[in-house]
């Protein structure tokens, strides 16, 4: 899933690895997971139940990108590392739950 690979890269671009493509790759990621939630809550208007479930993952990824910023205060340490990693993990949570949200719909 989006929200996993971006983690990753977060990740990679924590410990230092893979200078400007993990870089290119995280905002290029960051931009498709933006883009794919628009059009997502675009399409759920009609449907209360998936539009309060898109608002949950809408939240979630605010708190999650948030974290994606690099601080001068927060690189290199561990524990916000994975304090951002647990974000990115409830974001999964919330985004997956929407999924199953669709396809509940869709039968």
């Amino acid at each position: 899933m989006l929200s996993q690979r971006i983690g990753k890269l977060f990740l990679f671009r924590e410990w230092g690895l893979g200078g400007q493509l993990v870089l290119h790759r995280l905002e290029t990621s960051r931009i498709e997971f933006e883009c794919n939630l628009a059009e997502l809550q675009r399409s759920g208007k009609g449907i209360p139940e998936l539009a309060a479930q898109l608002d949950e993952v809408d939240g979630q990824w605010r708190k999650f990108e948030s974290m994606l910023i690099p601080s001068l205060a927060n690189i290199g340490k561990a524990r916000y590392a994975l304090t951002a990693l647990a974000a990115g993990e409830r974001l999964f949570r919330h985004a997956d739950t929407a999924v199953k949200l669709y396809e509940r719909l869709a039968d």
